[in-house]
């Protein structure tokens, strides 16, 4: 019995070992793609806002108003 509860920890064990390498793996993925793209994603995001709130049939009231689209905007984005 006992080694069969030996063998059930180790295997949980390397499964958390795992889990844990491919964290760390996908954060630096992540971080690399963020550090290279951002600042492109912004601008395409920031553009799609501008053409969305020149396409609005009716025009913002106020500076809320509009901050309420351009929130909307970003979302959809």
């Amino acid at each position: 019995m006992t080694r069969f509860k030996d063998a059930w920890e180790k295997f949980e064990s390397d499964k958390l070992i795992l889990d844990r390498d491919t964290r760390i793996e996908c954060a630096k993925v992540d971080k690399e793609w963020s550090s290279e793209n951002l600042e492109k994603v912004k601008d395409d995001e920031d553009k799609f806002v501008e053409e969305q709130m020149n396409l609005l049939e009716i025009e913002p009231v106020d500076d809320d108003e509009k901050l309420l689209f351009s929130n909307k905007f970003r979302l959809q984005f």
